[in-house]
């Protein structure tokens, strides 16, 4: 009788090269006596046929041996620095010292001193000061006229031995590195050691702290201050969406936005190149002096509405033909489209009813659509996030528009319209 065998593909984890498989598969045949073991170096794995119990034990024999091996990571950075800086910096020591004999009887009458008063007149006469001043100053005027002193001796003879004093240069250890290189080495084990070498860049410490200086300490890379001028105007509640157009046709560009808590739309004027305010609201004017109430019903927890600008009545056969900058509005709770059309002077006229559209209508872009007939009107496209639909409207140059054919279309049609829709061939020759 036999014991029953069963074939085993055993996974590699840790063993890469083929010699590191070889290595497992000379170690499963010495130690479990398997002889039928094939190893699989573009699998990292090796099979294995035998009993259960010698299978078994491969497996147990490899799970031990695939640990990853040792690694260690240095990071070393490389700093450059001033040499004749360098030599500056730290603590200079005293080039002298000074021992001060006491005779016996000062000494005496230091030791027997009744206070601290007393003390320092007789120390300050020592040290070659008139005492009868220093003692009507005060015990700081008598202090700060004795240098740190040890007493050294006793007996015979006592000695005062004045402290070293030491000094500090550390006034040029900002500018003192120049630059910088990093080094990351790697070694693993029984593998050659790697190592990174990062790019050469140039460092002031002085620019990388805000520690440093005032408490008003302003970041200021390369050196040189950079101020940006900057101004803040007043709009709606809950600006979400703003575009920029010539609304008076003056060559400047103005701004409008839209304010989703109050429902209104904002106009900014610019007042010219140099002013201050840069832009403001207009005052007076032909038709609705911003902020203009859109009659709508958002608040802050609605989808915000969208914003578009072109010349939308500018075809020549229409009687309100201006060129003017006219804007578009999006509505998401009335899934519909706003449509007002500037009088040139930073006012709009009262809008007509609002353009039907897809179901919350979320972003809009104007543009030309029937050009192929024609027709060079601007018309508008929006993307309606309520039922995943695309509405489109191509423009009669007066103000009002017409609904493509076919639209709405859903997000489905517009995959099959873009999967038939062949890409242009450009030849060059």
């Amino acid at each position: 009788m036999f014991d029953p065998e069963i074939e085993e593909s055993i996974p590699l984890t840790s063993s890469v090269t083929a010699t590191e498989v070889s290595e497992v598969v000379r170690a499963i045949r010495e130690l479990t006596g398997i002889t039928r073991v094939s190893q699989s170096n573009s699998n990292h794995a090796i099979t294995v046929r035998g009993t259960v119990q010698r299978v078994h034990l491969a497996e147990e024999i490899v799970r031990n041996l695939q640990h990853g091996p040792g690694e260690v990571l240095l990071e070393i950075d490389l700093l450059e620095v001033d040499r004749t800086n360098a030599t500056n910096l730290g603590l200079v020591p005293p080039t002298s010292q000074r021992l001060v004999p006491v005779p016996g009887n000062l000494a005496n009458s230091l030791r027997s001193a009744p206070d601290l008063t007393s003390l320092l007149t007789l120390l300050a006469q020592v040290f070659g000061g008139p005492a009868a001043g220093l003692a009507a100053g005060g015990i700081s005027s008598l202090a700060s006229s004795i240098p740190a002193v040890a007493a050294v001796g006793g007996g015979k003879s006592t000695f005062l031995l004045v402290l070293p004093t030491y000094s500090a240069q550390f006034s040029q250890a900002l500018s003192l590195v120049h630059s910088g290189r990093q080094v990351l080495l790697r070694a693993q084990d029984g593998k050659p050691a790697t190592f990174f070498v990062g790019d050469r860049v140039p460092i002031t410490l002085s620019l990388l702290s805000g520690s440093l200086g005032s408490g008003g300490f302003t970041p200021n890379p390369g050196g040189t201050g950079v101020t940006i001028p900057t101004q803040q105007f007043t709009v709606g509640k809950n600006p979400v969406a703003m575009v920029t157009a010539d609304f008076r046709s003056a060559g400047t560009q103005d701004l409008a936005v839209v304010n989703q808590t109050d429902n209104t739309l904002t106009i900014l004027l610019n007042q010219g190149t140099g002013a201050v305010p840069q832009f403001a609201q207009p005052t007076s004017g032909i038709g609705l002096v911003s902020p203009v109430a859109l009659g709508t019903s958002w608040t802050s927890s609605t989808p915000a509405p969208a914003l578009a600008t072109g010349s939308l009545n500018a075809a020549s056969g229409v009687t309100n033909n201006d060129n003017f900058a006219d804007l578009l509005v999006t509505d998401p709770v009335g899934n519909a489209v706003i449509v007002l059309l500037g009088d040139g002077d930073g006012t709009f006229k009262t809008p007509t009813a609002p353009i039907p559209v897809g179901t919350q209508p979320r972003a809009i872009a104007v543009g030309t659509f029937n050009s192929k007939n024609g027709d060079s009107n601007l018309g508008f496209v929006v993307t309606n996030f309520g039922d995943n639909t695309y509405s489109v409207f191509n423009g009669n140059g007066d103000g009002t528009f017409t609904e493509v054919t076919g639209s709405t279309l859903t997000a489905t049609a517009i995959r099959t319209l873009r999967s038939s829709i062949r890409p242009p061939t450009t030849s060059l020759s």
